[in-house]
Parts: structure tokens; sequence; C-alpha cells
């Protein structure tokens, strides 16, 4: 067994098997249909929405007409915008709704080819730098076959992701081809790839992690010479940011993605702890997520990398191949570092890391690297990302059924008329979705949806009179990173603030250190008794009757068991 994995892994022809496995893999999503995102998406086409450019969430409406339809809670902050320029990406879509509207199975199939597509280039790039081919093969097996790629592929609205990481391989490749088998249209195809990368998506901006190591590592001219093959690509970012911004797109006044002209300092801790927990997760299980939110996770993160490093150092320092993927992921982390670290974004830290596992593992299986605590770290290894990660594949393809199923509760317990009032959920985020799955149904939303508080920690709500109600939140709205979508800390809430709503005004009483409420009143039109009330309780959406005046009563919300 052991000789014929090494005779397919170390073949001409693995990149193409193993990009059909790829694509395989891939398509049990086609059975998914439309997840979240993806009915927003199809609503603004069908409204007439241009074809290049569905990613600019301004079209779904202003800050407070979204208050009014319960899509952000009260405390959204006014300057919050959410507006990205994916003309590739979203005229790929465009492409879909025009041509298949009802055939959802179609578009996760395109997911699945471009899936296949990737795996293909990047079995390409393994080759062309020189690895044995036993590596590449391996290396290509392990980027494959990782379920936190599987997340990129079975969402419809994430193949931006797909798109980036597609195009910036191809300039990576090119880049490679020029730089050191003197391809000279590598010269121009480089730059052009990685420029149709950035309009793909944000996310091909970490491609130019890859740019940046390959200059420092693999690079054969002088050191001047090096600097300026990556002008190119400079100049290109350069002119890409300066047109973003010029043209009113960009992220503003959210604390999941940051204004980084705005917050530079913020960005640079951004890029910092992106690289230490992405790069952790890239290597062991899928923990980026939870890490973002667990301060204590960045410590780990940092014993994780700096333990490897030490185990592997005589392979980083003599293979310039080994330190070009570690230093190419590590770097390509970096542009995240204007949003959460989230494992769905590992695809282009994939590659350096596929490879460099490849490495460490044929090195230790041919004797050629050794070291105490070096035999337990490869089986650890090997159990992680060609046991665990295999098996873990299909069903990572349906990741968004976490957040799919709890907005389904709400699109069916939300009433379809009246004022409703939402006390309580376990993530404000939830609201994002039931609106644009009830419009794609053809189903009604009320003109009046108002949500109360978002969170899991508990909360206590009281009744004052007839029309108001106050809620304490012990500790305060928007208790972690993940509550902060609509807004961001360098906006803080005063005491004594008050928010107009049209049916609805929210009165301030008291805020945490760090400006956020901590107790509020909510002062309605109507009587209380007039309108429709829910909360979150147990694994979904179930009818609330409010306290009368001086009852009180606790809430908490919980999601994912949790």
């Amino acid at each position: 067994m052991r000789e014929w994995w090494t005779r397919r892994l170390s073949s001409p022809r693995a990149p193409a098997w193993l990009a059909a496995l790829g694509v395989l893999l891939c398509l049990p999503a086609c059975l998914a249909g439309l997840w979240l995102d993806d009915f927003g998406m199809a609503n603004l086409f069908a409204e007439g929405a241009p074809a290049w450019d569905v990613f600019d969430f301004r079209r779904i409406g202003t800050v407070p007409e979204m208050r009014e339809a319960g899509f952000l809670g009260w405390w959204a902050a006014e300057e919050m915008q959410l507006a990205f320029f994916r003309p590739i990406s979203s005229l790929s879509h465009a492409l879909d709704f025009a041509l298949w509207p009802g055939a959802a199975w179609l578009m996760h199939l395109e997911n699945a080819l471009l899936y296949g597509a990737i795996v293909g280039a990047a079995g390409l790039l393994f080759r062309r730098l020189g690895l044995p081919p036993l590596v590449a093969g391996l290396a290509l097996l392990l980027f494959t076959v990782d379920d936190v790629h599987a997340q990129a592929v079975g969402w419809i609205s994430n193949r931006n992701a797909l798109w980036a990481s597609l195009l910036g391989l191809a300039a990576v490749g090119a880049h490679h081809g020029w730089r050191t088998r003197g391809w000279r249209g590598g010269a121009v195809a480089g730059p052009a790839m990685f420029g149709l990368a950035l309009l793909a998506g944000e996310s091909g901006l970490a491609w130019g992690g890859y740019l940046a190591a390959h200059a420092l590592f693999l690079d054969r001219g002088s050191r001047w010479r090096r600097v300026g093959a990556l002008a190119p690509y400079a100049v290109i970012v350069v002119a890409w940011q300066l047109a973003y911004r010029a043209t009113g797109y960009g992220a503003m006044g959210s604390g999941i993605y940051l204004d980084v002209a705005a917050h530079p300092l913020l960005f640079a801790w951004g890029c910092l702890r992106n690289m230490l927990v992405m790069g952790t997760a890239q290597l062991t299980l899928p923990v980026a997520t939870p890490f973002a939110v667990m301060p204590v996770g960045w410590a780990i993160s940092v014993a994780v990398l700096v333990g490897f490093a030490a185990l592997v150092w005589p392979l980083l320092r003599s293979e310039p191949a080994a330190r070009f993927l570690a230093v190419g992921a590590l770097l390509a982390a970096a542009p995240f570092g204007a949003t959460l670290p989230s494992d769905r974004l590992l695809l282009p830290l994939g590659i350096g890391g596929a490879g460099l596992v490849a490495l460490v593992l044929i090195a230790r299986w041919e004797g050629t690297l050794t070291g105490r605590g070096l035999r337990p770290t490869c089986w650890a290894l090997v159990g992680v990302h060609l046991v665990l990660s295999p098996l873990m594949f299909v069903p990572s393809l349906y990741f968004p059924v976490s957040f799919e199923v709890p907005a389904r509760q709400l699109v069916e317990g939300i009433p379809d008329e009246g004022d409703v009032v939402v006390v309580n959920l376990p993530l404000d985020l939830l609201m994002f979705w039931p609106e644009d799955m009830r419009q794609h149904a053809g189903r009604s939303w009320p003109d009046h949806v108002y949500l109360l508080h978002g969170g899991t920690r508990p909360i206590h709500v009281t009744g004052v009179d007839a029309h108001t109600l106050e809620i304490r939140a012990p500790d305060g709205w928007m208790p972690t990173p993940l509550d902060r979508m609509a807004r961001s800390a360098d906006l803080p809430v005063v005491a004594d603030q008050w928010f107009a709503l049209e049916r609805l005004a929210v009165e301030v009483l008291t805020v945490t250190d760090d400006g956020r409420p901590a107790s509020a009143r909510f002062h309605f039109k109507r009587p209380l008794s007039e309108l429709r009330w829910i909360t979150w309780e147990g694994d979904g959406v179930v009818p609330f009757d409010p306290p009368g005046p001086g009852e009180s009563l606790e809430l908490r919300a919980s999601l994912f068991g949790m």
C-alpha cells in the first residue's frame, strides 16, 4: 500500500487526479440549496441590482431602515457601512441567477469545479517550487482534503474566496516562472492575475504574502532586483485601495470589519493576532473562530507555533522552499487583520501549511529530520490532516447550517404582521437573514421588527409601565467580538443617550467602562399589550409575555447548546 501511494503521489498526473478528487469531495454540496446570504443576493438581482455590484450591502437600506426591519439592533452605529467591491465574483453570481435562478445545484457545482481548478493550480505550483515529486504529491493531497476548504466551497455566496484564490495562485505561479525560470510573460501575467484576484475579493490580498516570501527566499536576483520585482504588485494594491475608498466602498462603524485607513494600529494588531491564531488553526484543528474570542487562545497559538518551529528548525534552516511556505502562509494571514480570524478564511494559508507539513512528514519518514518530540508531532499531523480532515470534509460543506437552522426558527417564529418585538437572541447576526429568506419565499415581513438585545449572557427584563420595559445586562450589550458587527469599539455609547426609532425610543441608563450599554429603557409608542412579542428560549423562538409594572424576570439565550 505504501508503494502504491508513493507511485500515485509521485506521478506527473497527481495534480489531475487530485483535482478530480477535490471536485468529487465537493459534490455533496449540490444537495444543499441556498444558504443565508444567498437569499439576499438572489433578491438583490431580482430587484435589478447591477450585475457587477451585488456585494454593496448599502443596497439593502440605510441604518435607520435596517433598525426598523430588525435587520440591525437599535444600538447599530449610524456610521455603519459594509460595501465590498468584488465585480468578478458578482458577475459570476449574476450569470447564475440570470440563466438558472432555480437551480442552486448548478451554482454549487460551479464552486466545486472552481475548487478542482484551485487544486490543479496548487499542484503545478508545488511541482515548480522544486519540491521532490513525493513531497509535492503529498502536499497536494493534504491541501485537497483539508476540511476547512469545504467551508469556502459549500456556501454559494463565498465564491469570491474561490475566485480570489484561483487568481492569486495564478499570480504566484506566474511570478515564480518569471523570477526563477526566466519566463518573461510572468512579468505581466503575475501582476495582471493579482489585480484580478483583488477584483474577485479582498482575500486576494493574502496572496501578496507568498509574493513577499518569494522575494525573501526563492528569488535569485539581487536585493534591489527582488524589491523591484514586487513594485508592480505594490502599485496595484495602492491603486486598488485608493479607487476603493474614492468610490465610497469599504467597511465603517463595524466591530467585525475594520476600517483600515481609520485604524492602522488596530489593523496592525489584528495582523499579528491573525497570523498567530490562523497559523495555529492551519497546523492543528479548526480553532481560529473560538480563539478569536479567547485571549488565552493567542498565548496557546504562540506556544504551538514556536514549539513547531523549534522542532522543524533544521528543515527551515536548510530548505528555502520550507521557509517560503512557512513565512508565506503566515504573511497570507496578515491581510485578514481587518476582520476576525475564521477557519473559512484559511484557504490561502493552505498552500504553505500543506507544503510545510508534507516536507516535515517525508523528512521524518526518510530519517533526514530527527529530534525529540518530532515523532509524536508527526503522528499528530497525520491524525489531523490525513484522518480527521478527510472525514470532516463533507460535513464541513454544510457549515452554514449552524446559522441556517436558528435563522429558520426566526423565519417561522416572527409574525407576518403587526409591530414585533424580539426581546433576546443568542446572536444579533441571526437577524441578518430571516427577512431575505421570507422575501425569497414570497412571504411578507412586518413593517416594524425591533431587536432589544443579542448575546448569550443573562439579562434581566423589568416592566416599568404600560408602554415601557427596562433591560439590565450585567455583562453589557455586545459582550464578545462576535456580537459587535453593528458597532465598533471606537463608537462608545454614553449614559443618558437616546436612540430614536419610528415607534420606539431607547434611553440608555448606564454603560460599561468600555462604552457599551449596560441597562436601557424601551419606550414604545403603543401599549406593550398591543405588540407581538417573541424571544429565544432553549432551541428556538417562543412567544413572550412582557412583565407587568414592577415585575422582573431573567432571560438567557443559548446557541449550539452553549
